[in-house]
């Protein structure tokens, strides 16, 4: 009897801990875990649709970016709300007006917008030319899980006169006024600034997503909201070898 109390704490009861704390992970991947690819067809639908609420929300430039140095303060939630609905009323002002302050915003609408076909893509590679000071370094994109994920949209113009210039892109320096057929775009979609460091980690922990099957208390569970837990910016740094032109 005493072998077996023996066996019981030395063995099933850590099994048991470890059980536990695995699938307390697995629950809480689950709750903080939302396709960055939802939030870059989200981001997308708001330029197309000029929807000042979803661009600001979703763009690196806007509201992650203030609630990323909110973070770093000692405001109360009071006044953190005071200070994110006075920014969104003055950028969604400036957006409606078309102020010289969004000169990116305007150029994402430009390049993402009506009248140009917008469709997800997945290339094998995608290389692309960017400036370091004054010359170019081809640069080849990877996901790192938990920290950036690429994702890829082929941008289609209709016809040369609603066409965009290939001077929207920040890498292409012969013939900037030619008109655009077609480009592979990348959208960088990244975790929110405010995250917790924790939270960021679980969502590169994508192992745990293979194990789920063995935690079936950590059943359906309803996604957290994309705009919650993701950022995204449009590159300007094309890979030449996927542009058409006119």
């Amino acid at each position: 009897m005493a072998s077996w109390k023996r066996v019981i704490w030395r063995v099933v009861v850590p099994l048991g801990v470890l059980y536990l704390l695995l699938g307390a992970l697995v629950v809480l991947r689950a709750l903080w875990w939302t396709p960055p690819q939802h939030a870059s067809d989200a981001f997308i639908r708001a330029l197309r649709e000029r929807d000042a609420a979803g661009i600001y929300l979703f763009s690196e430039l806007l509201g992650p970016h203030l609630d990323a140095m909110l973070a770093e303060g000692h405001l109360s939630d009071a006044e953190r709300r005071e200070l994110r609905a006075k920014d969104f009323a003055r950028f969604s002002l400036e957006f409606e007006r078309g102020g010289k302050s969004l000169d990116s915003m305007r150029r994402e609408r430009l390049l993402l917008g009506p009248p140009a076909e917008v469709r997800p893509e997945e290339p094998e590679s995608y290389k692309a030319e960017v400036a370091t000071g004054q010359t170019l370094d081809l640069v080849d994109y990877h996901d790192v899980r938990g920290e950036v994920y690429n994702r890829y949209y082929r941008v289609t113009y209709p016809t040369q006169a609603k066409s965009q210039p290939l001077g929207l892109f920040d890498n292409v320096r012969s013939e900037p006024h030619r008109p655009i057929r077609s480009a592979l775009v990348r959208l960088e979609v990244r975790p929110r600034p405010d995250l917790s460091g924790f939270r960021k980690q679980i969502l590169g922990w994508h192992w745990l997503d293979s194990v789920r099957w063995a935690f079936p208390f950590a059943g359906p569970v309803p996604e957290p909201a994309c705009a919650e837990v993701w950022m995204v910016g449009v590159s300007f740094d094309v890979d030449k070898l996927t542009l058409e032109t006119f």
